[in-house]
């Protein structure tokens, strides 16, 4: 079968290369990587993977950008670090939501909490 340039091919639209299916590749690809240099476990899957409209930790909504990243920037995260890149413990949440989080742990997170609560309640 011959075919020219203008030709297209149809295909399904799970197929297409979307803005979010293309992120999500690429956040599989990193955290593929990631986790090679952390040393950490990775079984995470393209499916495995989704893009929520707001961040669930901040409520921003998250927005793709070409280039830089930027605070409403998805990103991947692990919930806690030390288990890797698998499933049950990533999340997309959004690029500052991630760098707040850190590798913090919940009690060192309620630390900050309060400690800033209790700093910033006494002002002169």
């Amino acid at each position: 079968m011959h075919t020219d340039a203008t030709t297209t091919i149809d295909r399904p639209s799970r197929f297409q290369a979307t803005p979010q299916r293309i992120a999500r590749q690429k956040m599989v690809r990193q955290a593929r990587h990631n986790s090679g240099l952390l040393g950490v476990p990775f079984d995470i899957t393209f499916e495995d993977v989704t893009i929520p409209e707001r961040c669930p930790v901040l409520g921003i909504k998250l927005q793709q950008t070409a280039g830089r990243r930027g605070d409403c920037s998805p990103t991947l995260a692990r919930l806690v670090p030390s288990l890797g890149y698998v499933k049950g413990n990533v999340i997309v949440m959004s690029w500052r939501a991630n760098r707040l989080k850190a590798d913090a742990s919940v009690d060192d997170m309620v630390r900050m909490v309060e400690f800033y609560t209790r700093r910033l309640s006494v002002r002169p």
